[in-house]
């Protein structure tokens, strides 16, 4: 049974590099894996979900010199969460099958320690909410 994401900022810096400390965050890891494998998928492999509000001076300054995607700010139906705070449900919308952050994406890995594979995040409209997602497998 889900508790709700976990919403402590130093256990998060455990998980992620953070440059500056979010105003507040909110994570969860999901179960991708099973018992025994399958598709190369194990017990231990995980998405991960990260929304971390900054003040917008900070994530302005964080971002200034990072390079732009290109890419549609696109994520997976599994990846929109119900603990998602209200400011972020609104910055999202529905693309056919998938569905897309209104915002920037990033083409950085400014959030990621070695060997996470997250090579890009969002920042939403209004520019307070980062929303980072990862596999770790």
């Amino acid at each position: 049974m889900s508790t709700g994401p976990g919403r402590n900022i130093d256990g998060l810096a455990r998980l992620i590099h953070l440059p500056a400390r979010p105003l507040e965050a909110w994570y969860e890891s999901i179960p991708i894996g099973t018992p025994g494998g399958g598709w190369g998928l194990g017990p231990t492999d995980y998405d991960w979900v990260i929304v971390m509000r900054f003040d917008r001076s900070t994530l302005t300054r964080l971002t200034a010199d990072l390079p732009r995607s290109t890419r549609a700010a696109r994520f997976t139906a599994d990846t929109n969460r119900p603990w998602f705070p209200p400011d972020v449900r609104a910055a999202i919308v529905r693309d056919g099958g998938d569905l897309t952050a209104r915002g920037q994406r990033f083409e950085s890995t400014l959030f990621c320690e070695a060997g996470i594979g997250c090579d890009s995040f969002i920042v939403l409209e209004g520019g307070e909410y980062v929303l980072l997602t990862f596999s770790t497998t």
